[in-house]
């Protein structure tokens, strides 16, 4: 395994690796304590293109993990990779002018972009290059054809707090799940879930907003028989859902609270009303450092996602480093035993999925705490 040890959202079964069993030799990166430099470019023979919205409606995300990016890089790289960043403008036109112009320098890989539409609008000049992508993106439907998505997957995440919960024997869940793509997502996995016996879905009721119109729904709910609510939801959504929830009578002490990893924040964990509840996510011990680096050298805390653009970038580091000649092949970008970056052990599939080894954490007083540990290999 290359271990990336540093600082560094269907449920059916993980789907089966036909990639080839290339053992690479483990590598052991320290980070160091400096501030990064205004230039992030090192002169090399390996390029790798970063496409990100750094102007446009998502540019404050943009610029966030262009600034993780430029920590792994002066951390973990040396003068064998080259970071080509590109600014995609938040728009599928702007993605392609900005995946065209790094192909024209030479990219052999692209990281990013970070959102669908843009993501599907790169692939064909990417394809048409042999240059594969590691976008940011969640959306399955973008996955394979070169392109590998290592956004945070909802599937895997209902799939594990799920699973773990039957294992409490919290196996009778009702499930409020918002009227948004994510929500469509979640209520395709939870089909998937009970179909095969995984959890009783005693209830699931859709709704819009914070969920301000659920008055009559909850005291239908309440007149029911479950013991788990799965609820889908992070930030401010979440906040006036359960506020709304507790002006609708619902009784919370009865029941064992269900989330994703969009709780995985310093704002919802902070709720009261979710102490003691479980959700899944990678385990946050190795962000810790990252993030407080972060907010040394730039003064704010990374969005969360941020993770993504440092560990993609560590991912290019450690592989250029072990195999300058070929390091952006099929079968070492795909290698079995994966890679542990600051959102721990993941690896790419050949399919264009990664997959992600994920912790139940429970919510406390004092923060989070980690009820059943991640998996330290595939």
């Amino acid at each position: 395994m290359v271990v990336l040890a540093a600082i560094l959202a269907g449920c059916s079964d993980m789907i089966s690796d036909d990639t080839l069993k290339t053992q690479a030799p483990s590598v052991q990166i320290q980070p160091k304590k400096i501030k990064p430099q205004p230039k992030i470019k090192k002169q090399t023979g390996q390029k790798v293109a970063l496409l990100l919205p750094l102007s446009g409606k998502e540019a404050t995300l943009g610029q966030a993990m262009k600034n993780a990016a430029e920590l792994s890089l002066f951390e973990n790289a040396d003068d064998h990779l080259e970071l080509l960043v590109k600014d995609t403008k938040n728009t599928p036109e702007g993605a392609v002018v900005a995946a065209q112009a790094a192909l024209d320098q030479g990219a052999q890989l692209i990281l990013g972009p970070v959102f669908a539409q843009e993501v599907r609008a790169v692939l064909p000049y990417a394809q048409m290059r042999n240059v594969p992508v590691i976008s940011f993106s969640s959306d399955r439907s973008v996955a394979g054809r070169g392109n590998y998505i290592m956004g945070f997957s909802p599937q895997e995440q209902i799939k594990r707090v799920v699973s773990f919960a039957k294992s409490k024997g919290i196996d009778r869940l009702v499930v409020l799940v918002p009227s948004t793509p994510y929500g469509l997502l979640v209520t395709s996995c939870l089909k998937e879930l009970s179909e095969a016996g995984e959890t009783t879905i005693v209830t699931a009721v859709t709704y819009t907003g914070g969920g301000e119109k659920l008055v009559d729904e909850l005291k239908r709910i309440n007149t029911l028989s479950f013991n788990g609510v799965l609820l889908p939801v992070g930030g401010e959504n979440l906040k006036i859902l359960l506020a709304n929830m507790q002006a609708f009578g619902f009784d919370f002490s009865k029941v064992q609270l269900l989330g994703t990893g969009l709780w995985d924040t310093a704002e919802t964990q902070e709720i009261p009303l979710l102490v003691g509840a479980w959700y899944a996510s990678v385990e946050p011990l190795q962000r810790l450092p990252f993030e407080a680096h972060f907010r040394e050298s730039y003064g704010t805390l990374p969005a969360r996602i941020a993770t993504l653009a440092y560990d993609s970038v560590y991912l290019a580091a450690a592989l250029s480093k072990n195999n300058p000649s070929r390091p952006f092949q099929k079968e070492m970008l795909t290698q079995p035993e994966g890679f542990k970056g600051i959102d721990g052990l993941f690896r790419l599939k050949s399919q264009g999925e990664t997959e992600r080894s994920l912790a139940i954490l429970e919510i406390t007083p004092q923060g989070t705490h980690v009820i059943s540990p991640a998996e330290n290999h595939f």
